[in-house]
């Protein structure tokens, strides 16, 4: 389970629904409604401005995935389920600074949490088919 929402930026918070996905791709919280969307957001930031070691994790995590992608070396298999793993656990730990900050909250995070798993399960397969065609 990976949850991509390093870049979130304060725009989604607005009430406008997001542009549509350049070039088909996925929209971090675009299944979620505006005023989800505002919430969680601002839980997030609000989490992030005064959580020390959660936003040093969050920068380092960003670093990481900069430096790889700079490197111009495709990761190996094993670099991204690392990296996977890295930013999962990075999310549970925020989702839970989040729902403790705002109860209220709750839901919303189950609700990524239950999207981002069945995003990935999505991907799995899509990977097997691929994978098993050639």
């Amino acid at each position: 389970m990976v949850l991509t929402l390093g870049g979130v930026s304060s725009a989604l918070a607005q009430n406008a629904p997001p542009a549509p996905p350049p070039g088909g791709h996925h929209q971090p919280l675009d299944f979620l409604t505006p005023e989800e969307r505002k919430q969680y957001i601002t839980d997030r930031e609000k989490v992030l401005s005064s959580d020390s070691s959660l936003k040093a994790e969050q920068e380092a995590l960003k670093q990481d995935r900069e430096n790889l992608h700079k490197s111009g070396v495709k990761p190996t298999p094993e670099q991204r389920k690392a990296m996977r793993d890295k930013r999962a656990a990075f999310e549970q730990k925020i989702n839970a600074a989040i729902i403790k900050l705002d109860p209220s909250a709750s839901p919303i995070v189950d609700k990524i949490v239950a999207h981002e798993k069945e995003r990935a399960e999505k991907m799995k397969d899509k990977a097997n088919t691929t994978t098993s065609s050639q």
